[in-house]
């Protein structure tokens, strides 16, 4: 039978940023102190990630949760002293990432999750299993051409046409708009005089 804790919403979260993806709590499945915490960080969690599904990334709808972490923190991370080796742990790396674990809670558009940083450094990974390896004359320009590449398909944004506008800055470049060329269709096509040649 599998732990309370292993719903998909709480492992996810757990795996993408504080937890071990689950092994500390595999490896200790009779521990009440573990248990405790990660049923509370549980129960702390599930209602923000249903706002999150239910509503998506947006600060009006996930501000109230706020309270609720501020309570986590205070009782199963500021105001306790864990006998156990793995809830300490996870004490510890609570308190040193509050500031960006919940930012956002506070911030429209950020994610919960680091799917996008994963993502983004995918190609590198691809691109030394390829090669075998980095010179270093040449990685630095890689990675300067791959940041540049990511963040204009972020924004939405062109990557050649960025580079053929001879521009510095991704967030100032803007795509000139091509003027639409079309043919007339119907009646306006049979009355238009064909073009001699």
């Amino acid at each position: 039978m599998r732990p309370f804790w292993c719903d998909s919403t709480t492992r996810q979260f757990q795996g993408r940023s504080i937890f071990e993806k689950g092994t500390t709590l595999w490896k200790n499945p009779f521990n009440a102190e573990l248990e405790e915490f990660v049923a509370a960080f549980k129960d702390l969690i599930s209602p923000i990630m249903d706002d999150v599904a239910k509503y998506g990334l947006k600060k009006r709808h996930l501000a109230k949760h706020e309270r609720s972490v501020n309570r986590f923190y205070n009782s199963m991370i500021l105001g306790r002293e864990f006998k156990c080796e793995a809830a300490k742990t996870f004490q510890k790396r609570f308190l040193r990432h509050r500031d960006s674990l919940f930012t956002f809670l506070k911030e429209d558009g950020i994610p919960w999750n680091n799917n996008m940083a994963e993502r983004a450094i995918r190609h590198l990974a691809v691109q030394r299993k390829i090669s075998g390896s980095f010179f270093k004359r040449v990685a630095d320009f890689y990675l300067r051409l791959l940041g540049i590449a990511q963040t204009c398909r972020f924004q939405g944004k062109s990557f050649l046409g960025f580079l053929l506008s001879g521009g510095f800055d991704v967030d100032v470049y803007k795509e000139k708009k091509r003027p639409k060329v079309s043919e007339p269709m119907g009646k306006a096509a049979d009355a238009r005089p064909a073009s001699g040649g």
